[in-house]
C-alpha cells in the first residue's frame, strides 16, 4: 500500500470515535504491514481540546497553559504561529536531521508562507504524537493522517528544543498575559 493511501486511512481511523480507533488500527496493520504505528497512549478520556502541541511541549491538562490554549496556541486560518515565536527566540532550533532533533512539524505552504498545522515528539527514529481529537500514538514520520499534509505533499521540519524548561516558561507566561 502506498504512503499516501495510509495517510488516506489513518485519516479515516482518526476520525472514529476513539473507542473504535485502536482495533481498526490493527486491521489497517494486517492489510498493510509497511505500516509502523502503535497507540502509545488511549485518550479516551482526555478532554478533547487537548492538541498535539500540548503534547508536544509535555503541557499537563491541568496546567493554565491548558486552559488558555487559545491564547498559547493561536490558530489563525489553520496555522499556529507560536512556532514562529519559539524559532525566534531560539527555545527551538531548526535540525537538517531527524537523528539530533526533538521535536518534529507537519507544515504546509500557503502564498509563499510556511503554516505549522501539526507537531510531535521524536523518540528513537520515530514520532510520538496526538491526533486531533484522537489518540497519541508512535508512528514513522511519513505515517501521520492525510489531513496533515499539503496539497499531497507531506512537509515536516524537525527542530532540538534545547531548554525545554524555559520553553515551557515561554508558553506558561504567553498564557498568562
Amino acid at each position: 500500500m502506498k504512503d499516501l493511501e495510509i495517510r488516506i486511512r489513518l485519516n479515516e481511523i482518526n476520525c472514529l470515535d476513539k473507542t473504535l480507533q485502536n482495533s481498526k488500527m490493527e486491521i489497517l496493520k494486517e492489510i498493510a504491514p509497511e505500516l509502523r504505528c502503535e497507540l502509545e497512549t488511549d485518550c479516551t478520556e482526555l478532554d478533547d481540546s487537548y492538541i498535539c502541541h500540548h503534547y508536544t511541549f509535555n503541557i499537563s491538562v491541568d496546567s493554565n497553559i491548558f486552559r488558555w490554549t487559545e491564547l498559547t496556541f493561536p490558530i489563525h486560518e489553520g496555522h499556529c504561529s507560536v512556532f514562529d515565536e519559539l524559532e525566534k527566540n531560539k527555545l527551538i532550533l531548526s535540525s537538517e536531521t531527524m537523528s539530533d532533533a526533538q521535536i518534529i512539524i507537519y507544515y504546509e505552504i500557503n502564498n509563499g508562507i510556511e503554516k505549522h498545522i501539526h507537531s510531535g515528539r521524536i523518540r528513537k527514529q520515530e514520532v510520538v504524537s496526538k491526533w486531533g481529537r484522537g489518540h497519541i500514538w508512535k508512528h514513522k514520520p511519513e505515517h501521520v493522517p492525510v489531513i496533515y499534509e499539503d496539497a499531497g505533499s507531506l512537509r515536516m521540519r524537525f527542530f532540538k528544543n534545547p531548554k525545554p524548561e524555559q520553553t515551557y516558561e515561554f508558553l506558561r507566561q504567553k498564557a498568562e498575559c
